[in-house]
């Protein structure tokens, strides 16, 4: 007892060390008659065979909505694991407020980070694993359980339907709690998401809805393979980056200074509540948001980007120029296999 009013003295002072004394025996006393209702209790649930009720405090769990404003920030991540320096995420945070582009967007498009360095990082910060999309990997069925425009509304692209009916989304980044309700009600279904690449996501978009109307039959990967006279793995190589380095016109418009990712947001948004048919650059330009001269430069670097099969393994220089008379045999061709 001496000891315990000593230390109490030390920490809070003569008055609190002097009410210890009191307090020890009133807890004595509490402890003495809690013991005597917790064995009438148990005795009472062995008589009756009914469990013994949680008797203690109530818990109140925090919401998603929540729990977001305590993760971890992408820089201070990205500082953690020492991806990025400080004056590298200072440059990209002031850029971020000029061109309204998410942060990894901006380190990745300068090149101080690598993609698959932010997805990484990314899956950690939300706790969802990364996944591949290759949209000729998909079946048709699966793809059409999401209409392209709800698809390029959200950013979203089906991967996989579960036999439960849940169904597997890829995305860019972890939509909010509320979208997600949006998307559940609109698709009737319970989501689940998987982190993708920006061009991977791209890529997706506008090749696997064209698959959905595109009348030429896709061709077994082997088949193509033996036309360019590469190995099969060396092809899916080849198809896997080239998925990854596509850019949309919006990215490059952005990169290259031409609009913001706020005004680009809105433009969309509108373009997509619009019964449309022409190109959604040609729609920026109709509406005086980029000029003729930034739309041509965007589709060029875009073309660059995403020419045909023979095109990027030229300029690859995996493979030997084919003669003549393989190439009448086996003419050129974008058509990407399953």
């Amino acid at each position: 007892m001496g000891m315990r009013c000593c230390f109490v003295y030390g920490v809070y002072g003569p008055v609190q060390a002097a009410l210890s004394i009191p307090r020890l025996f009133w807890a004595n006393v509490i402890n003495f008659f809690a013991t005597i209702r917790a064995v009438r209790l148990f005795a009472a649930s062995i008589r009756t065979g009914k469990p013994i009720a949680w008797d203690k405090t109530d818990h109140l769990f925090p919401s998603e909505e929540a729990l977001q404003a305590y993760r971890h920030r992408l820089g201070d991540m990205l500082l953690d694991r020492r991806s990025v320096s400080v004056g590298e995420l200072d440059q990209a945070l002031e850029e971020q407020r000029q061109t309204e582009e998410s942060l990894g967007e901006i380190l990745v498009r300068k090149g101080v980070l690598s993609e698959d360095a932010l997805l990484q990082t990314l899956s950690a910060q939300w706790n969802i694993p990364v996944q591949e999309v290759d949209p000729y990997a998909v079946p048709p069925e699966v793809i059409q359980t999401v209409p392209q425009a709800t698809a390029l509304h959200y950013r979203v692209f089906p991967l996989e339907l579960a036999d439960s009916g849940t169904l597997l989304l890829g995305v860019e980044r972890m939509p909010s709690a509320a979208t997600i309700r949006e998307l559940e009600a609109e698709l009737g279904r319970p989501l689940q998401f998987r982190l993708a690449g920006k061009g991977e996501l791209s890529f997706a978009l506008q090749r696997g809805y064209s698959r959905l109307v595109r009348n030429t039959p896709e061709r077994p990967l082997a088949v193509v393979a033996a036309e360019h006279h590469m190995d099969t793995e060396s092809l899916a190589s080849l198809f896997r980056t080239r998925r990854k380095s596509y850019q949309n016109i919006g990215s490059i418009l952005i990169g290259k200074g031409a609009t913001t990712r706020g005004a680009l947001d809105k433009a969309f948004a509108d373009y997509c509540t619009t019964d449309r048919k022409e190109p959604f650059g040609s729609y920026l330009m109709q509406h005086g948001l980029v000029t003729q001269e930034q739309l041509n430069a965007a589709l060029a670097l875009q073309e660059e980007h995403s020419g045909t099969i023979d095109d990027i393994i030229r300029h690859m220089g995996i493979v030997v120029q084919k003669d003549q008379k393989d190439q009448k045999n086996h003419p050129a061709t974008d058509s990407e296999p399953r």
